[in-house]
């Protein structure tokens, strides 16, 4: 397969620099003795013509040529990252145990409300008396679908109302004093190690659907 970008060569002359260049394929001997280009270095490593890995030359790629590559400048950014997942720990990635939103597990649904619409984030850890008894998350989900079953009226009765509720939804059939530990909404969590792989953090957040985690010292102390 020809290749698409053609090489430079000496300037052309006005009547021919508009005329097509035909591209040889290029024979093994000059894919052994070629120069550097990534390219080159690509097709010796994929046709077996040098002894490195994929991973290394692409990590050649990424640091050469930046212009050469064909990435932009944030797909680049975004494989140096994945490429570097391998050496990274879970305490290089985890947020501080200061700055972890959590709130109890007997938290009153309407302070739960306010505490996950300041917080911004769509999962809160839950703990039993301190950050180091942590006993699960909850998903600001849970929480919706739990209130809408509980609002839910009467279709027949709804109908006949001289004023129907808006979605058949009864808000004020929600008892924002419930405690969180009385709606079972409580979801697990994981325990990993500072010192566990991110990559593998990864993978088995994956394989349990779990996407929460906890970082937790040799004591059992929650650090992130």
């Amino acid at each position: 397969m020809p290749d698409p970008d053609p090489p430079i060569s000496s300037e052309p002359s006005s009547a021919t620099r508009n005329l097509p260049v035909p591209v040889t394929r290029p024979s093994p001997v000059a894919r052994q003795t070629g120069g550097d280009g990534w390219l080159r270095r690509a097709l010796r490593t994929i046709l077996g013509f040098r002894s490195s890995t994929i991973r290394a030359n692409l990590k050649d790629v990424l640091e050469d040529g930046a212009g050469e590559t064909g990435f932009s400048p944030t797909e680049r950014t975004m494989l140096r990252n994945i490429l570097g997942l391998r050496e990274r720990r879970v305490a290089d990635v985890m947020v501080p145990r200061a700055d972890i939103i959590a709130v109890q597990r007997d938290i009153a649904l309407g302070e739960l409300m306010k505490v996950s619409e300041s917080a911004g984030h769509s999962r809160l850890v839950v703990y039993d008396e301190t950050l180091d008894d942590a006993v699960g998350m909850v998903h600001i989900r849970d929480l919706i679908a739990f209130m809408t079953v509980r609002a839910a009226a009467n279709p027949e009765k709804n109908a006949k109302r001289k004023k129907p509720l808006p979605a058949g939804l009864d808000l004020k059939a929600i008892n924002l004093g419930t405690p969180l530990s009385a709606t079972k909404i409580v979801r697990e969590i994981l325990f990993v190690p500072p010192s566990m792989r991110v990559i593998d953090l990864l993978a088995r957040m994956q394989a349990t659907r779990i996407h929460l985690s906890l970082v937790v010292d040799e004591y059992g102390g929650t650090d992130g």
